[in-house]
């Protein structure tokens, strides 16, 4: 019963099938929105029970603003709008919309209404501000529609006969991470890097320097000789490493900013450059990450945190602007995989694969759910350290999602 409004929320996940084929977005943004709220909630309250959310409005004037106004902006945000066309989008949320009336009302009117008024904001940005970013391209035409609808049959990722040697390589990555000597993992790691920047390159252009690639390769070299000589032993694995080597406070710092360079090497968000498209390295990262970081360089990693999700929500916001898919999914990719948890490790797997459904199917409903869906948990799993900055990710979030109805109602 603590967990009713969750479990009333689920709902929601059915709003991009009711929704009509140009609000596919929106619907996603709606998915980001309520988990926002959810989270917010959770955290701040410690309880997502609309009976203890009553007590709380009741007794404390502070709560009262604080779950009237998170309450109004679920309502808005994510059951209300933007589609009136689909009244049975509407009724998906009237339980959820019942439930938190009742733990507002009457005391929590004023923050309600508030709140409403804010979760409005993001489909107002999308729908009048963000969407020509997405719709104009440099040459007129956008760069998501242009990937919207690929040529199935030709498509890089499905030629295996080039993506076997990567695919070998990627595999060797996680068994020795998981298994194996560091030396090994990162030595495979180094060559899939490479080879996915000679396989993704444009031929059709001049090949620019591989600025991205050195730096990795330097980074993954310094952060393994470091971590073999505290560890005493070139057979110690990623996963043993955390536990078993003895990383002082300062070691663990510089393990955590080595390995930061080498994470934005690979998957580098806007506004550098992407000198390659890969397809696999995102995944393999993301579970490298989470073994050399998270777990072998925790410490240090707290230490750099607050800078880096600064950062990495600046980057993410700039990317949403500036129209740079790829961008925006290596920034909330990175957002997540550097948080420890078993959510933040799915939530920045599963944005690893944004990309890879973006350009191999046309945008869909199943497609609006999953992007709504690690949306929410990546703006989640920043709240749990950096309020401000989740609540400024989730709007943007939302925000881009709306300014996609405008180009996914062209090729549908």
């Amino acid at each position: 019963m603590s967990e009713l409004l969750f479990w009333l929320s689920l709902p929601l996940l059915l709003v991009p099938w009711a929704a009509c084929d140009d609000r596919r977005g929106a619907a996603a943004g709606q998915l980001i929105i309520a988990g926002l709220g959810l989270a917010a909630l959770h955290q701040g309250v410690g309880t997502l029970d609309p009976r203890d959310l009553h007590d709380l409005v009741a007794r404390s004037g502070s709560d009262a603003w604080f779950i009237g106004l998170t309450a109004g902006f679920m309502i808005s945000g994510g059951c209300l709008f933007p589609d009136p066309r689909r009244w049975v989008r509407v009724v998906l949320g009237v339980p959820l919309i019942a439930a938190l009336l009742f733990a507002v009302l009457p005391q929590g009117t004023v923050a309600l209404l508030t709140g409403a008024l804010i979760g409005v904001l993001p489909w107002l940005a999308g729908r009048f501000l963000l969407s020509r970013g997405w719709v104009r391209g440099r040459r007129g035409e956008s760069d998501v529609v242009a990937d919207a609808v690929p040529a199935p049959l030709t498509h890089p990722l499905l030629r295996l006969d080039r993506r076997v040697p990567s695919l070998l390589l990627a595999t060797l990555v996680m068994i020795a991470a998981r298994f194996g000597p560091i030396v090994v993992a990162l030595v495979a790691l180094v060559a899939l890097v490479w080879r996915e920047w000679w396989l993704n390159a444009d031929t059709a252009a001049p090949r620019p320097l591989p600025f991205l690639p050195l730096l990795a390769s330097l980074a993954l070299g310094v952060w393994g000789w470091l971590a073999m000589t505290i560890a005493g032993s070139p057979g110690t694995s990623l996963w043993a490493f955390g536990s078993t080597a003895p990383v002082s406070d300062a070691a663990s710092e510089w393990l955590a900013v080595i390995a930061i360079a080498w994470m934005i090497a690979m998957l580098p968000p806007w506004p550098i450059r992407q000198l390659f498209r890969s397809r696999i390295l995102p995944v393999v990262a993301v579970a490298v990450v989470e073994l050399a970081v998270t777990r072998g360089s925790s410490s240090g990693l707290d230490h750099w945190q607050p800078l880096l999700t600064l950062c990495l929500v600046v980057a993410a916001i700039g990317a949403s602007i500036r129209r740079h898919p790829d961008g925006l999914a290596a920034a909330l990719v990175l957002l997540a995989a550097t948080r420890a948890g078993p959510m933040s490790v799915i939530a920045a797997s599963l944005a690893a694969l944004i990309p890879i459904g973006r350009r191999l199917v046309r945008p869909g409903r199943a497609y609006s759910v999953y992007v709504g869906v690690t949306g929410a948990m990546i703006v989640a799993s920043v709240l749990r350290d950096q309020v401000l900055l989740a609540v400024m990710l989730g709007m943007v979030l939302a925000s881009a999602a709306n300014a996609l109805d405008h180009v996914v109602a062209g090729p549908s």
